[in-house]
């Protein structure tokens, strides 16, 4: 954010100058350079020195707390801006920024309507002093209305902003509003676009050293991959954004990334590795304000202690992530404790309480689209457990068709491919379901309907069409070329062999290939048809919520 006080932006360091202007200036390039620890030690240095001056000590208080705010102490930044400035400063951009640095903070601490209040004062004040924060204010604006879920009104902000940075040559805080655009697609689940945004955003970050801008590019990049099934970049990506936010004094980011990466280790079933980084996240988010990232954490541990079958320790996780959303400090998680809660009961046997909290999910119009399709998946697992199979195709059918849906929405070819990893274990679950019910034929539909859906989506240009509704019948096709067709499934738990339309048998992959991805975390699903193969990972959706690390301000 650029904070005009009427100085100009040289000189030199603020331990080697007695002159104020130049103790802003060094502070305000620190931050730019993302040297967030740097900046707070210099910020204190010079409110002690100017203290005595009521003026100068209220701007350096108010700098300091937008320092604090951006490394994720948000209750200690609120406490400095909640003393009011001297009279001299209340119509100044001094003003300005308490108001919008409160907004921010209170944004992060998910008290919207306090958060709504601060910027709009702030939005008032540029608008009748002219002043020179309108981009920046805009950019508070767009934050706020994104975690709200008003999509168009945050992008509406982001455009304002963008464009007054535009005008007035201010590529840092350009930057940002790009970035955040990255973030609106994101939350839309429009991963193509987000990813041009991110990629852009650092791509110029890099090019004008904005440190912190880079940082949060990179985490959001990677979990833009995650979302579309692309472990390998998002590990990559998520592995650079935390030691970029560690050295650039990112806390709140840096804690944040490390649980997203715990995830990403998850889905590639490096359970170790992946509940070690996510214990080691929950231990810092424990000593700060944002509770959000601390329910992110419990349910990551909750995640990992299922697919290892600590049924207790998932529940404690649970309970704890639960609390923190019944006491309203975390909106964000709901949705994925919810489902996690189910999972619990699943687990208990409680199949009644499991099915209630997967069809409360499934009510709320609101939930991501991952989620809904796991609920519905989940859902049939119940209630093929009652030995209600109707319902339970169903609700199988319902899963496929959420992930079709999505997968359809994507258009970059990059993405098609991995796209149905994330949604590969449902799949599988449908096809057990069937061979269990002695519907083979069926079982082997829908065992081609994802082979097929990848294959398609894989090798076309074109924007992803729907499916062609064609008949199935292998045996004719046995009968027109005389000769024998084998058709495997092969998965993580159960695989299969077909052979004139029947399975043949059970198929356990354990070929030396497969053992050395085993010990990688990575398992294979392979599913043949004559030559025509396709291989995937078969794990789930990495991000449950969309990335909130957001790009709130970028000239200081």
């Amino acid at each position: 954010m650029l904070l005009t006080f009427g100085i100009a932006l040289s000189g030199s360091g603020c331990g080697r100058s007695g002159s104020p202007d130049a103790a802003f200036v060094q502070i305000r390039d620190e931050m730019r350079r993302g040297q967030l620890d740097a900046a707070l030690h210099d910020v204190d240095a010079a409110f002690a020195r100017y203290q005595s001056g009521p003026e100068l000590a209220a701007r350096f208080r108010v700098q300091k707390a937008h320092i604090l705010m951006l490394r994720g102490s948000y209750s200690e930044s609120l406490q400095l801006l909640n003393e009011p400035l001297p009279a001299a400063l209340v119509r100044s951009d001094s003003e300005v920024q308490r108001k919008m640095v409160q907004g921010l903070a209170l944004n992060y601490l998910q008290q919207f309507d306090t958060s709504d209040q601060a910027i709009a004062e702030a939005e008032k004040m540029v608008a009748t002093t002219r002043s020179a924060l309108i981009g920046d204010v805009a950019q508070a604006r767009g934050t706020l209305e994104l975690n709200r879920g008003d999509y168009s009104r945050a992008a509406a902000a982001f455009h304002v902003a963008a464009t007054d940075a535009r005008e007035r040559n201010l590529p840092r805080a350009e930057l940002n509003a790009v970035a955040s655009l990255g973030n609106v697609a994101m939350w839309q689940e429009h991963y193509d676009e987000a990813l041009d945004h991110f990629k852009l955003a650092l791509e110029k970050s890099r090019s004008v050293g904005a440190a912190v801008v880079e940082a949060k590019t990179l985490g959001n990049l990677g979990w833009n991959y995650s979302a579309v099934g692309d472990f390998d970049n998002a590990e990559n990506l998520l592995s650079d954004a935390v030691k970029k936010s560690a050295q650039a004094g990112l806390v709140g980011d840096q804690t944040y990334w490390l649980n997203s990466l715990a995830g990403v280790y998850f889905q590639q079933h490096r359970y170790a590795e992946a509940d070690s980084l996510a214990h080691k996240a929950y231990g810092l988010a424990e000593g700060q304000d944002d509770k959000g990232t601390v329910t992110q954490c419990l349910n990551t541990l909750s995640e990992i202690a299922l697919a290892i079958g600590h049924l207790d320790n998932a529940e404690k996780s649970n309970r704890e992530a639960t609390q923190i959303e019944n006491a309203g400090l975390d909106q964000f998680g709901i949705h994925y404790s919810q489902l996690i809660e189910g999972r619990v009961e699943v687990g208990r046997r409680h199949h009644q309480a499991a099915e209630a909290s997967f069809q409360k999910l499934l009510a709320d119009p609101k939930v991501e689209t991952a989620l809904k399709w796991e609920a519905h998946a989940r859902l049939a697992q119940v209630f093929a457990a009652e030995k209600q199979p109707a319902k339970a195709e169903g609700e199988f059918r319902r899963a496929i068709e959420t992930v079709q849906n999505a997968q359809r929405s994507v258009h970059r070819d990059e993405f098609r491919v991995s796209f149905l990893s994330s949604a590969i274990e449902f799949y599988d679950a449908y096809v057990n379901f069937l061979v269990e019910q002695k519907r083979p034929l069926d079982a082997l539909k829908i065992a081609d309907l994802s082979r097929a859906q990848t294959l398609e989506e894989g090798l076309s240009s074109s924007a992803p069409k729907e499916p062609a509704k064609s008949a199935f019948n292998p045996q004719s096709i046995a009968r027109r070329l005389n000769s024998t067709l084998l058709f495997y499934w092969l998965a993580e738990g159960r695989s299969y062999l077909w052979g004139r339309g029947e399975v043949l048998s059970p198929v356990i992959f354990r070929s030396a290939r497969s053992a050395r991805n085993r010990q990688r975390g990575r398992q294979e699903t392979l599913f043949s048809f004559g030559c025509a193969c396709r291989k995937t990972h078969p794990q789930k959706f990495a991000g449950r919520n969309p990335s909130r690390r957001q790009f709130e301000l970028a000239e200081f």
